[in-house]
């Protein structure tokens, strides 16, 4: 590989590569190349001293190969006998250290820079800084009750450096300097004396500063403060143009700067807003104004919420103290558009909704119908979304924990109505044995009464056994009318002696006081009386026959 004609960005490394059926195979090499001196690196080509300080003068000489470095002074090789001109360095960063300790060593000094391919110079200046001249112009731009606000013009002369800052010397008038105030501002900043006395003349006297020190005192300058007043009016942040579009349908955030308070402490802020319509180019009031207040001291700021979308809205602020309210501060700005917003019409009456509310006590603004209706649908969804979850993850859950472990609600329910069942059951059981108790022992002391019973010689005759026949008939009648099956007739031949006994009989049947009391719903008591009656009828019949049978076997 052959380079014609190289450049210094042909410098560095290179790589070349052999290939063949065998393999590849590289190798590396470095191209250097060589350039005469040059100062394309250089910083600086002024330097200053002051008050015989020293400093040292540099170059950097930038070559391939390294340059060597000779300094001169007015074209005149530095003396290495002179105690105030020392050689620091030569290569490749020259450095000359100069004691100015007369005039004659400010000047130009010379930097050579030498190697085989040639030679480079540079000018350095050193130069004698002094102290700034005395400021141009110093005037009032603002003034309050405790504040004065300055513009200051900069002096013709800096002293070779350039200007940092002012400083400024205040007093009473009947005072001396001795017993002056004195304040520093930077360069650029606003220029502001505070705390000073209502209706007070004060003497100012203002000075540039450097790196060198301060300048020469201005002219003396007289000012009688204004008496208490109204704070100044507050700024506003970022509503630089007539209307202020702001990113969001329904919310502003206000943002502003604390102004003088012209000798009395500001104690809050107030914030006007209400909606506005353009009319001619002249915005026109549309909703009812909202009041709020904002402490002082405190934050800066306030969040306007619960604004309509796409609306244009006037703010207005206020800063208080205890002489009054200032000025306000007034900006117009304009919602944006609402994408979640319903559109469409409705039917039925319609409602008129205040953009504002109406009082400072209420919200700052009423949404909309719209907005309003949307967002309670909203909530509602939601709401049913939650429940609905809510409700069948408790159901999964209890199902799970009933296959699983036989608990749960599931399983509580079934175990109380199993059990609600088998009361039932003992109920009726319990009744049926107690009413077939009860017809025993009445049966068995009606037989023992009748076997007991003497009959009488008259009653030994066949047509008493003819009326026992025609009671064991009624009787069984009346059984079967109860039970609803037929209607019993009544005989023409039986007299009231003989239907007595039938009465006595029929009456022994009925429950007495040991029937238990049945409880349960209405269909397990019908269930358990049907039972019971169904008991009561075979006892009659069987008491009837046994009765029956009873008089055929007695002697006659």
């Amino acid at each position: 590989m052959k380079i014609r004609g190289v450049i210094r960005s042909d410098d560095g490394l290179y790589t070349c590569t052999a290939s063949s059926e065998g393999g590849d195979t590289q190798v590396w090499g470095h191209i250097t190349v060589e350039f005469k001196p040059s100062f394309e690196e250089q910083l600086y080509k002024e330097l200053w001293s002051w008050k015989q300080q020293p400093v040292n003068l540099t170059c950097l000489a930038t070559s391939i190969p390294n340059a060597t470095i000779q300094w001169y002074l007015r074209n005149e090789e530095i003396s290495a006998n002179d105690q105030n001109l020392q050689v620091l360095s030569i290569s490749p960063l020259g450095v000359l250290r100069v004691n100015p300790v007369t005039t004659s060593y400010f000047g130009d000094y010379t930097c050579e820079a030498t190697n085989r391919l040639g030679i480079a110079k540079m000018s350095l200046e050193l130069k004698e800084a002094h102290a700034p001249g005395p400021i141009s112009n110093a005037k009032v731009e603002k003034k309050t009750a405790t504040t004065v606000t300055w513009s200051i013009i900069d002096p013709m002369d800096d002293g070779g450096l350039p200007i940092q800052g002012y400083v400024v010397e205040y007093r009473l008038q009947d005072l001396s300097w001795d017993d002056s105030k004195s304040s520093y501002w930077t360069k650029g900043s606003s220029y502001t004396l505070d705390g000073l006395k209502p209706q007070e003349t004060y003497i100012f006297r203002f000075a540039a500063r450097s790196e060198v020190g301060d300048g020469e005192w201005s002219s003396e300058k007289s000012e009688l403060m204004p008496r208490r007043a109204a704070p100044e009016e507050p700024l506003i942040f970022n509503v630089d143009k007539p209307v202020t579009e702001i990113p969001y349908p329904d919310q502003y955030r206000l943002h502003w700067q604390v102004p003088l308070d012209n000798g009395e402490k500001i104690d809050f802020f107030q914030i006007i807003y209400y909606q506005v319509h353009n009319v001619s180019g002249t915005w026109e009031n549309a909703g009812t104004k909202t009041t709020r207040q904002v402490e002082h001291p405190g934050e800066t700021t306030y969040t306007i919420e619960n604004l309509r979308s796409n609306s244009y809205y006037r703010i207005e602020l206020r800063a208080h103290n205890e002489i009054g309210f200032s000025t306000p501060a007034e900006a117009v700005i304009k919602t944006a558009n609402d994408p979640s917003a319903v559109t469409g019409t409705r039917s039925g009456p319609s409602v008129q909704y205040s953009s504002v509310a109406p009082s400072t006590s209420a919200p700052a603004h009423g949404p909309n119908a719209e907005e309003a209706m949307k967002s309670d649908l909203g909530i509602g969804i939601i709401v049913a979304i939650v429940v609905i979850a809510v409700l069948i993850i408790a159901v999964v859950v209890d199902v799970t924990c009933f296959c699983t472990n036989n608990a749960g609600l599931t399983a509580a329910v079934l175990r109380k109505r199993g059990a609600k069942d088998k009361d039932k059951e003992a109920m009726l059981e319990d009744g049926k044995n107690a009413s077939a108790d009860t017809l025993n022992e009445e049966s068995t002391d009606e037989t023992k009464t009748i076997d007991e019973k003497p009959i009488p010689e008259k009653e030994l005759q066949k047509p008493s056994e003819k009326k026992v026949e025609t009671k064991s008939e009624k009787e069984t009648d009346d059984i079967l009318e109860e039970n609803g099956q037929m209607k019993p007739q009544k005989e023409d031949g039986i007299k009231p002696e003989q239907q007595a006994p039938e009465e006595k009989i029929k009456d022994t049947t009925e429950p007495t006081e040991t029937t238990p009391m049945i409880q349960g719903d209405k269909d397990d008591k019908e269930a358990i009386l049907k039972e019971e009656q169904k008991d009561k009828e075979q006892e009659k019949l069987k008491k009837s026959e046994s009765k029956s049978s009873m008089t055929k076997d007695s002697p006659v």
